[in-house]
């Protein structure tokens, strides 16, 4: 598991093993949720897409942190006002 604090919101990645052997490949999981003081926000869950897999550890979470950046990202600029 990695996590990273990005844009007021902490990213956590978790590496999933897929295949059994010399074919294990990983998949990731993660979530997201807001930094707040008081009330805790809800968590948002994201996967990597099936056809996606990395062949190590490191390669699934950093995937996985890069995706939840790119939520993250979307979120908050979809929260902005158009100028």
């Amino acid at each position: 598991m990695k996590s990273t604090t990005y844009r007021d919101h902490v990213i956590t990645a978790h590496a999933v093993a897929v295949g059994a052997g010399s074919a294990i490949r990983y998949r990731y999981t993660g979530e997201y949720r807001r930094q707040t003081e008081g009330a805790p926000t809800p968590m948002q869950s994201f996967r990597s897409n099936d056809p996606d897999m990395y062949e190590s550890i490191g390669g699934a979470q950093a995937a996985g942190l890069d995706a939840g950046k790119a939520l993250v990202d979307k979120l908050l600029d979809h929260d902005k006002p158009s100028e």
